[in-house]
């Protein structure tokens, strides 16, 4: 009896820089800029380290990983994850990035296959008549709360519920990792679509500005662009 399983391998270009989160945020004990470069440390190595030098420990401590700019550059290489060419200011906390027990870069099966199920379904609503657009727009009207807008257009295409999902038997596997040595920590500003349609920037819950020089800007490891995984 042959399988019904066919495996096919694809590789993925990275167009624009991606973020998929750990739900970690790293601070001052984690990253510093030193040198032109923004280090990122693994704090377990830094505390081993500094297990038999009290004085130098309570400084860490205190200071946080810019205490270590006077270490030796080979020291801090070996208690590092990446150092990477730094103009900005230093960032008080980076988001990171979802990593193997390596510390390298992947995008999880489950966010790929969240972007098939989103190209499908963007492909679908530039595909069908107008007629069966209108009929789904007032089957989203009848949702009661935003978050599940999306429903009525998933159960259309994909089928009334997850045990009849036609994407039920496509698995797809994490990406290959991505070297640390081609990683990236970038700025980010979040744009915020205001009920009449137009875009300002996000400073806090309910404050957003015109001027995307007065946005709040955040940090976040990304896998860049040009990559493949």
């Amino acid at each position: 009896m042959g399988t019904m399983i066919q495996r096919t391998r694809y590789a993925v270009e990275i167009l624009t820089p991606v973020h998929v989160g750990s739900g970690q945020r790293l601070g001052g004990h984690d990253v510093a800029v030193i040198d032109g470069r923004l280090w990122r440390f693994d704090v377990d190595k830094v505390a081993e380290r500094l297990a038999h030098d009290p004085r130098r420990l309570d400084r860490y401590v205190g200071e946080g990983a810019r205490a270590l700019a006077d270490w030796p550059e080979a020291v801090r290489r070996a208690c590092a994850r990446y150092a990477l060419a730094w103009s900005g200011p230093s960032p008080r906390e980076v988001r990171e990035h979802i990593a193997d027990p390596l510390g390298r870069f992947y995008i999880p099966g489950s966010s790929l296959k969240g972007a098939i199920r989103t190209a499908i379904l963007w492909s679908y609503n530039f595909g069908i008549p107008q007629e069966h657009k209108q009929r789904q727009q007032g089957e989203i009207g009848k949702v009661n709360k935003k978050e599940r807008a999306g429903q009525p257009w998933q159960k259309h295409v994909f089928g009334k519920d997850p045990h009849h999902d036609i994407l039920r038997a496509l698995r797809v596997s994490d990406s290959t990792p991505v070297p640390l040595s081609r990683c990236a920590v970038v700025e980010v500003r979040v744009a915020v679509q205001e009920p009449n349609g137009d875009l300002t920037w996000f400073i806090r819950p309910h404050v957003h500005t015109e001027d995307m020089g007065q946005a709040t800007p955040m940090w976040a490891e990304v896998i860049p662009a040009a990559v493949q995984v």
